[in-house]
């Protein structure tokens, strides 16, 4: 739709390995281009969730498919960190194993508990 953006498939499925059937996009555009895009996305996912000024947000389900979608500034520390962790995904079999360890250990485990137990592991791979 917008071949000029460079998107990024992020999260389980992406890195293949167990998951929720969703979906995890990350698009690099700078703020002052995000109105050039959203009407367009908007027309596919619906509302945006949440529109800031450095990224915009969309949730939505589409064919038994949650998706969530960020058109985000590449400059976004939140955007470096999240790409940065893929990265090491990527690039580390051994450290994607233990991911994938600990969401399959973590089933059952509330989201809130399971957010806090994943970002631990994000900040200690971050530090290697």
């Amino acid at each position: 739709m917008y071949p000029e953006l460079k998107v990024h498939f992020m999260g389980s499925a992406a890195l293949r390995i167990c998951g929720q059937k969703d979906l995890d996009y990350i698009i690099d555009c700078h703020p002052e281009s995000f109105n050039l895009y959203i009407s367009g996305l908007t027309s596919l996912l619906g509302q945006p969730k949440k529109n800031r000024p450095t990224f915009v947000e969309w949730e939505t389900n589409q064919h038994n498919y949650h998706i969530d979608l960020l058109l985000m500034d590449p400059s976004n520390p939140v955007s470096i960190k999240t790409l940065k962790i893929f990265d090491i995904f990527i690039s580390n079999q051994e450290i994607l194993k233990q991911y994938e360890q600990l969401k399959m250990a973590s089933n059952g485990v509330s989201i809130r508990e399971y957010k806090r137990i994943r970002m631990e592991f994000f900040q200690k791979i971050l530090k290697k």
